[in-house]
């Protein structure tokens, strides 16, 4: 499955070709991390957790970003911090998926569904694609101290 992933500082989005379905949600107002490299590493959680939960037979996964810095954490399993701990939480349910995960970047003008879905412009989206607002579990944010 492929999935394109964008966050903003209110907003974050993921969506599928595969599936034509797309995803959005507020991001927590937290005074801690308001910078948009968080939210764009938390978005890619969200998307991993919402593809396990969604389709669990699924064996690979493969996730467009925008944020240089969120595909070096993915593909190094290396960071610190509280992304220390937003890449634990991934590894966890990658293990438990055994869902093989692949990150790579996207120039941010060629991920235009993901970039309306972070910042609510719905009315960019193709109307093929099905939206639908996702709900963080709330284990993913008291696990982040959100």
């Amino acid at each position: 499955m492929i999935v394109f992933t964008d966050a903003c500082l209110t907003g974050a989005g993921f969506w599928s070709p595969n599936t034509a379905q797309a995803l959005y949600c507020n991001t927590p107002v937290i005074r801690n991390y308001r910078d948009i490299f968080f939210f764009e590493a938390l978005t890619v959680l969200y998307t991993l957790y919402w593809v396990a939960e969604a389709y669990p037979a699924l064996s690979r996964l493969a996730i467009y970003c925008d944020s240089s810095n969120t595909v070096d954490i993915f593909n190094s399993l290396r960071a610190y911090g509280v992304y220390n701990t937003l890449l634990r939480l991934s590894i966890d349910i990658l293990k438990s998926r055994n869902l093989d995960l692949r990150v790579y970047h996207i120039p941010g003008e060629h991920n235009n569904i993901a970039d309306a879905l972070s910042r609510g412009s719905f009315h960019l989206v193709p109307p093929h694609i099905t939206i639908s607002e996702f709900a963080p579990p709330k284990s993913l944010s008291e696990a982040l101290k959100l």
